[in-house]
């Protein structure tokens, strides 16, 4: 029997061990969170003349002279003055009332200490500081009502309201109440125009602390100030090929960079500066969208805009359904129609330009460089020629352009002309394309096949008469090749002279 009960009660001791294993485990305990307590201080500066009394905890607290008390945060404690006979209330410190109310209240938050002042009457009535004039005394003061007024207002009448209220009243400013009452300050700022709450004058309160009350004791003026934050908006902006934008902030001297602020209200103005070859076409990212290239915007926030442009021949250049590009504009205007910088499109109307048809820009002696697209194969004659400011070709695409052919006369007389690299696909240069063209350095590629009379010049025997290009730079091991095709186009009494001829490594990027 012993036994059996020990075996029991090992049994027991066993499933309650693991009962409690089980909770341990499957179930944590709700923590409740730390009660937080501070320490309430009540004082009482000149002890005989009165006492300081609160309820703290559930209980009375009296004091003649000072108490610490713990209490927890956010208890609301209502503190009571009583002055003894022939003595008065001077003044609170650490809590929010008017000089000489005999109650106050403070919520605990933190650390506290209340002091009350008690000062004697003046004997007779009088005050005790000789510069403040006697007051009247009645025969009993307790039976009247005093009244105070109550003034109020916004400094410079700006950035938003201030409202009084007393319980459920609103309260105009310089009314009167009666003495004793609680009044709630409310300001109210003009947050959607960038104010907010400043400083407090006549009542003790932090810059912008929305909502104060004072128990009124005396005459009050309270004035809250409104601050203007000044808010800003990104301001980003780019443009398309053949341009750039430039912006700048009113009263700024500098010019604003894309992704830079601008402040709320301010104008910012765009300015669209095209390239040459280029005139302004449109902007992007503005309710107003003027045609001109300067535009403006005022700033209510973050704003993307983008001026775009447009090849300035494009109006007066036309393809046909074969690609052969050509001049359509009124011919007797064409040379100051087609001047600057022209840029020629890689299609138009959904056809790829492939062919540019002859004198399509001869003698526009205004132009200055022509930029021939990749997809061109084929220039004809006399396209460029009498072009005596052109000074640059450019063929986009570099080696992979497709120009094969550059016609009779091509450049023929454009003796500005610096600079021309042929691309690798090129393998016919017609009789006198680069005539005359005596600034000229250009570049062949090793795919030339053939090379017509005079295409680069020619310089006569036995005379000053000399029409060559400055320099014919031929690829590496193909100067014997390049030269025996360039000889077959002089003739006899005319000769390309050796030294304008020098090889360059083509395998590489040329310097």
């Amino acid at each position: 029997m012993k036994f059996l009960r020990q075996s029991s009660l090992l049994r027991l001791c066993t499933v309650i061990s693991m009962m409690m294993m089980i909770g341990i485990a499957g179930c944590k305990p709700k923590v409740a969170p730390a009660a937080v307590y501070y320490t309430i201080t009540l004082k009482v500066s000149g002890a005989e003349g009165g006492t300081l009394k609160a309820m703290i905890n559930h209980k009375p607290v009296e004091t003649g002279s000072e108490t610490n008390i713990p209490v927890l945060s956010g208890t609301k404690i209502s503190l009571t003055a009583h002055p003894r006979e022939g003595y008065k209330i001077e003044g609170w410190t650490g809590v929010t009332v008017g000089t000489g109310a005999a109650t106050a209240e403070i919520v605990i938050t933190k650390d506290s200490s209340v002091t009350i002042k008690f000062i004697k009457k003046p004997a007779g009535g009088g005050s005790p500081n000789p510069s403040t004039p006697n007051q009247p005394q009645t025969q009993n003061p307790s039976d009247q009502t005093q009244e105070y007024t109550v003034t109020f207002s916004v400094k410079d009448n700006t950035g938003g309201t201030l409202t009084a209220t007393a319980g459920s009243k609103t309260l105009t400013s310089n009314e009167k109440v009666k003495a004793g009452t609680k009044v709630r300050f409310t300001a109210n700022p003009k947050s959607a125009d960038g104010y907010t709450i400043g400083a407090w004058t006549g009542i003790d309160a932090a810059a912008g602390t929305g909502a104060v009350e004072l128990i009124i004791t005396q005459d009050v003026n309270v004035t809250v100030a409104f601050v203007k934050i000044t808010r800003y908006g990104t301001i980003t902006f780019g443009a398309s090929e053949g341009g750039s934008i430039s912006a700048k902030v009113e009263g700024d001297t500098d010019n604003l960079q894309s992704g830079g602020k601008a402040p709320y209200g301010s104008s910012v103005t765009f300015t669209a500066i095209p390239e040459d070859g280029y005139v302004f076409d449109r902007w992007e990212g503005l309710t107003d969208t003027p045609s001109e290239g300067t535009a403006t915007y005022t700033v209510t926030g973050d704003r993307y805009v983008k001026a775009y442009f447009k090849n300035a021949a494009l109006p007066y250049l036309a393809v046909n359904e074969h690609g052969r590009l050509f001049y359509k504009g009124d011919a007797s205007r064409k040379n100051e129609i087609l001047k600057g910088r022209i840029v020629i499109p890689e299609s138009m109307y959904g056809v790829p330009v492939t062919t540019i048809v002859g004198y399509t820009f001869s003698n526009c002696t205004e132009l200055t460089e022509v930029v021939i697209p990749r997809t061109v194969i084929t220039i004809e004659q006399s396209m460029c020629q009498g072009c005596t400011k052109l000074k640059k070709v450019t063929l986009q695409g570099g080696a992979a352009n497709a120009l094969t052919t550059i016609g009779e006369n091509a450049f023929y007389g454009c003796y500005s002309l610096e600079e021309v690299r042929l691309p690798k696909n090129v393998r016919c240069i017609d009789s006198q394309a680069f005539d005359n063209c005596r600034s000229l350095s250009i570049y062949l590629p090793r795919t030339i096949e053939t090379i017509w009379g005079s295409a680069f010049g020619r310089k006569a025997k036995e005379s000053n008469y000399d029409s060559c290009v400055k320099m014919v730079y031929v690829p590496s091991e193909y100067r014997s090749y390049i030269g025996g095709l360039i000889d077959k186009g002089i003739g006899d009494c005319c000769y390309f002279p050796g030294e304008k001829m020098k090889e360059y490594d083509d395998t590489k990027p040329i310097p």
